[in-house]
Order: structure tokens, then C-alpha cells, then sequence
């Protein structure tokens, strides 16, 4: 995620004001989630569109909602 727009975990770490860049990883490796009242400053650190990151993750971390709302 951080490394496909350029940026280290640690860079996105700063951006998002997070104490340790662990969260990231946990993320990117499925071990966390993103906080729901963090989703538009993660979608803006990493310079996508709001809506279609929530999709993206709704898509990862609920596929079964994500196909009962959009389809396939």
C-alpha cells in the first residue's frame, strides 16, 4: 500500500501522526485494520480517492458485504 504511491511505512506513519510504524505493517500484512475514524487521512495520505479506499477495504475485509452492496 505505502510502497505503491512511493512512500516507506515510516514516511506514512509521519503523515498519519502514528507513534510507531508497526501499524502500518499490520495492515499491509492483514494483522489490523484501518480505524474507521482514520479512513479519510489514510486515503488522503495516500493520495486516493476516499470512497474508493473505503470500497477497497470493505472489499478485503468484508467481501460478502462488499458483494451484497456492489456486485461483483
Amino acid at each position: 500500500m505505502a510502497r505503491q504511491r512511493g512512500l516507506t511505512q515510516k514516511e506514512l506513519s509521519k503523515l498519519l501522526e502514528l507513534e510507531c510504524y508497526t501499524m502500518i505493517s499490520g495492515v499491509e500484512n492483514g494483522n489490523n485494520r484501518v480505524p474507521p475514524e482514520a479512513l479519510v487521512s489514510w486515503a488522503k495520505a495516500l493520495r486516493v480517492n476516499p470512497s474508493e479506499f473505503a470500497k477497497r477495504l470493505l472489499s478485503h475485509y468484508e467481501p460478502r458485504y462488499f458483494e451484497a452492496i456492489f456486485g461483483k
